[in-house]
């Protein structure tokens, strides 16, 4: 058996209004402050998203400005000044497979348990080895959202943006989602996780590198469009072997002064290319380079264990949480978690420094093909 918590659609921007009245369980019209922005066969939330008794009505009409007539019977009673919010879905649809990559099987339609900070479905049928993704629905129309990302059934690992926003949200507040929106939850964890990426990267250890080899366009070699800075390039000539090719300043060499041998090749950057000299037929570069990680989107995106293992990934949880107070005008509580990230990252920065303190700047790979009698410099 599995058991999925599913999140609820946003609110956060969706027209709204206030009962000017209480509303009474049983009803089927509700007074509200102003009912514009709202139209027959919506669907609205009367109550507080996670907060017992809230519940979610299709309208049946409007009456003037200030009514609101509803298609069923309320369940519950609702005290005046309560939110009244337009949702765009009452459903959620979840489909599994197999594979990640599907096809997908829909195996249940459920409401929305805009009570609950979940709503939580269990399938008698899952397992760890199962794939999930889910949508939301209008049952009135038929309107659907886009499909989530898949979710694997062992759930979400501890460096994943599901995870990580969790912690950030339980410690913000009860009401995370009420004042701050996904989009700037995901802005904070996007930046954070780019300020530990280019800590990591200062310290200019083998974190993050990529080798790939890059055959030549119009005499140049285009960089990947991942590419962050350069490690380490080395050029092959046909069949030969590959030479470690150094860096051209013109800061110091004037290359029309120069002449190049293919035994000490030399390269430099041209925009977004590598020019390699002298260049022949036939010539390859081999490029190793400090990456960057796509920018997370989906709740199952992980923070990349090339550069942050997961065990280390809940630092960036202080930086999202420092830039959610700022957002609040928490200041003091934000410096704090401030501070707490600063120390976390240098003493993260200082086990990575450990790891390679016997290790010289360069080790020649005598075996893989490089010219072993070429002095690296």
């Amino acid at each position: 058996m599995i058991e999925l918590k599913l999140e609820h659609p946003q609110l956060e921007g969706n027209p709204n209004t206030i009962l000017t009245e209480q509303a009474n369980a049983g009803a089927t019209s509700i007074s509200v402050a102003n009912n514009s922005g709202f139209s027959a066969n919506d669907f609205i939330v009367i109550g507080n998203s996670g907060s017992e008794f809230t519940e979610i009505v299709r309208i049946s009409s409007l009456s003037g400005n200030n009514t609101i007539n509803l298609a069923t019977a309320l369940k519950f009673s609702h005290y005046y000044s309560s939110p009244v919010t337009l949702i765009y879905y009452d459903k959620i649809e979840i489909e599994r497979a197999i594979s990640k990559e599907g096809p997908y099987t829909l195996i249940a339609t459920i409401d929305i348990a805009i009570d609950e900070d979940f709503t939580t479905f269990r399938d008698e049928n899952g397992d760890i080895d199962k794939f999930y993704r889910v949508r939301y629905k209008n049952s009135y129309n038929n309107k659907t959202s886009t499909y989530s990302s898949p979710l694997a059934g062992i759930g979400f690992t501890e460096n994943s943006v599901r995870i990580l926003l969790e912690k950030a949200k339980k410690l913000f507040s009860r009401y995370s989602d009420k004042i701050i929106s996904r989009e700037d939850w995901m802005e904070f964890l996007n930046e954070g996780y780019r300020v530990m990426i280019n800590r990591i990267l200062a310290i200019n250890k083998d974190f993050g590198v990529k080798s790939i080899t890059i055959n030549p366009v119009d005499g140049k070699f285009p960089l990947p469009s991942d590419f962050l800075k350069v490690r380490r390039v080395f050029v092959k000539y046909g069949t030969g072997k590959e030479r470690p090719a150094k860096y051209l300043d013109f800061g110091i060499y004037d290359p029309s002064t120069m002449t190049f041998s293919d035994f000490s090749p030399v390269y430099y950057f041209e925009g977004n290319s590598i020019i390699v000299k002298p260049f022949k037929e036939n010539t390859q570069l081999i490029l190793r380079y400090y990456y960057l990680p796509p920018k997370l989107q989906f709740d199952d995106d992980v923070l990349d264990p090339a550069y942050i293992l997961p065990s280390q990934a809940s630092i960036v949880v202080d930086y999202v949480l420092k830039r959610a107070l700022e957002l609040d005008k928490r200041y003091e509580e934000a410096a704090w978690y401030g501070q707490v990230f600063e120390n976390n990252i240098a003493l993260l920065l200082n086990e990575y420094e450990e790891r390679y303190r016997e290790t010289t700047d360069f080790i020649p790979h005598w075996g893989s093909g490089i010219d072993s009698s070429y002095p690296f410099f």
